[in-house]
């Protein structure tokens, strides 16, 4: 079904342990991005690694889509702040059943952290503004290779994107409040608008490294969160 995948993540650490699996056919580093192209598991596999944050999701996936060929697939992976109000633990993994950017909408006066609606569509001839579906039926066929080839807790929920990390607990609580979020992230929304545009079926499967408002980060574990995501995204790669 997926001749080719495209893995998009933010920074090379999210993909290092992915990479021992990949029978590498090129390096590309340009700009603030790296392309690794091959196959793993016999699958066409090329990783894109964007630098962090939305503006260079959208720069660098641009860029790679209007200069390869097209993938059957893109999917978002790495790690981010899992919401405690969702019971989310370090190293549980998330799938995104759709992806909201909170900084993009109108200055609510009523509630500076949330912001209204946008009066006008992102693009001419269809209605969308900060919310973008990912694709329901792939998220059911990774959840299943998830729940029957792995041992990770996990799950399918809204994913949040922000621009700024949130850093306490009561802007967490306001935001799983009002977006039912399991998984804070800096990249998701922009790939997924993206992958709309190109029409590229999308999804997004991380894994928590931290828990959403917690700075202290001796209690944050990007090595499980690193490790996690990459051997689901080699059980997906072997079995979707």
């Amino acid at each position: 079904m997926f001749d080719k995948i495209l893995i998009v993540s933010a920074v090379f650490d999210e993909i290092k342990f992915i990479l021992k699996h990949l029978e590498k056919d090129e390096s590309i580093i340009k700009n603030a991005m790296i392309i690794e192209k091959g196959k793993i598991a016999g699958r066409n596999t090329d990783i894109l690694v964007s630098g962090p944050g939305i503006l260079n999701a959208v720069h660098s996936l641009t860029v790679y889509l209007e200069n390869n060929e097209k993938p059957d697939l893109i999917i978002q992976t790495g790690c981010a702040g899992g919401f405690s109000q969702k019971n989310i633990s370090l190293g549980d993994i998330g799938i995104a059943s759709r992806e909201t950017y909170l900084h993009l909408g109108v200055e609510n006066p009523e509630n500076r952290v949330i912001p209204s609606p946008l009066p006008f569509s992102l693009t001419k001839g269809r209605s969308i503004s900060n919310v973008f579906e990912t694709n329901e039926k792939i998220n059911l066929e990774i959840f299943d290779i998830i729940k029957t080839k792995t041992n990770y807790n996990t799950d399918i929920y809204p994913f949040l994107t922000v621009s700024e990390v949130t850093s306490t607990k009561e802007r967490a609580g306001i935001l799983f409040e009002n977006y039912d979020a399991g998984m804070e992230n800096m990249e998701g929304a922009g790939s997924a608008y993206v992958s709309f545009l190109y029409e590229i079926p999308f999804v997004e499967v991380r894994s928590a490294s931290n828990e959403t408002g917690e700075r202290d980060k001796f209690k944050w574990d990007f090595h499980k969160a690193f490790s996690n995501s990459c051997d689901c995204l080699f059980n997906i790669l072997k079995n979707i």
